[in-house]
């Protein structure tokens, strides 16, 4: 298992203590378990594989690396349905893959679910995050300009940003889901104690929680390079079948890792 081949992962906050910034009080132990149970018990095989907003949230983030690799982003995007102008800007493609996800949800009366929007959000993310790495890394290096939108794109081929781009896009996305959860346990706590105090305290759990997810989505990075390392090349042979068992793979791995470091 990925998270016991590359050790203890290091985190910054233990889950428990995560749980504890939303929530005082006597009964956040138990919480911390229940959420993740509440996670694990929904969040399982035939419910992702049927979930189509999500399954076309990651097949558009493999896409965007085959895309990259093929050297004609465009051309290829527009092969999966994805129409780009000619000069592309980040906007434009999330943009563009948001409505691809929303006409997913919906298409042969599918419904949008929670999870389908978690996903999207968690896209845009991962594509925003790494092309803010890309334009930083360019704009270190004294008079060069920053990149256009279509040279970032380029860069998604490479095997340290596409593990990235799935680390953060699984990250974000378990991250949206455990607040989810959250919102539907923590009520059930009683008096002040229980409380949040303040909006500036809430938004402080929400960033502990992201991270603790990020963290932990070191996981998925690690076995994203080790996947991707083996197609490195060979992306464009990936079968819709073979992405799909990766999307269930990322949030199985989380999902185990999140538990293995509950205390």
């Amino acid at each position: 298992m990925g998270h016991t081949r590359i050790g203890r992962l290091r985190r910054s906050m233990k889950w428990k203590e995560v749980v504890l910034s939303f929530c005082a009080g006597a009964s956040f132990d138990k919480l911390a378990g229940d959420i993740l149970q509440a996670a694990k018990d929904n969040l399982n095989e035939q419910n992702l594989t049927q979930d189509a907003a999500y399954q076309k949230s990651v097949y558009l983030l493999v896409q965007m690396g085959i895309g990259a690799q093929s050297k004609n982003f465009i051309e290829h995007m527009h092969s999966i349905g994805i129409d780009l102008s000619a000069n592309p800007s980040v906007q434009e493609l999330i943009g563009k893959v948001s409505e691809a996800i929303d006409d997913a949800a919906w298409k042969e009366h599918n419904v949008k679910t929670d999870l389908g929007e978690f996903a999207k959000l968690g896209l845009v993310n991962a594509i925003t995050h790494v092309a803010h790495l890309e334009c930083d890394v360019k704009q270190q290096m004294p008079g060069m300009p920053p990149l256009p939108g279509l040279s970032v794109f380029n860069t998604f081929g490479k095997r340290v940003n596409l593990a990235e781009m799935n680390r953060v896009f699984i990250a974000r996305t378990m991250g949206h889901a455990l607040n989810y959860y959250m919102a539907k346990f923590i009520p059930q706590l009683t008096g002040h104690a229980d409380r949040v105090l303040s909006l500036h305290e809430l938004n402080d759990s929400y960033n502990a929680l992201y991270q603790h997810c990020y963290e932990t989505g070191q996981v998925v990075k690690e076995i994203s390079g080790d996947w991707l390392a083996l197609h490195q090349y060979h992306l464009k042979d990936m079968s819709d079948s073979t992405i799909r068992k990766h999307a269930n793979h990322m949030v199985t791995k989380m999902i185990d890792a999140l538990i293995l470091g509950v205390d």
